[in-house]
């Protein structure tokens, strides 16, 4: 199976020896909260694929927060990688 989960993430990351989710916190978002909401984008992105349709309670206003979550995300992970490889 190729569907994304947190500890699939967890296993590439610890390819390059870092764990992307243990460092990963910012103000009102905590390690817990993090990999929660990453459990939910993955769960609607399978509902959305896979059903063709949204969940329930998913609209714009989600899209939007779930988009901005992504992009902090992005930079988080991506500051813990550089952290633990040097770059």
């Amino acid at each position: 199976m190729n569907t994304a989960s947190v500890p699939r993430v967890r296993e590439l990351f610890e390819l390059v020896g870092a764990d992307p989710f243990k460092d990963v916190k910012w103000s009102g978002m905590t390690h817990a909260n993090v990999k929660k909401r990453v459990a939910a984008l993955v769960r609607n992105r399978g509902h959305i694929v896979h059903k063709a349709e949204l969940p329930a309670g998913y609209g714009l206003t989600q899209a939007r927060n779930d988009r901005k979550f992504v992009g902090i995300l992005i930079a988080q992970v991506d500051s813990t990688v550089c952290q633990h490889t040097g770059l």
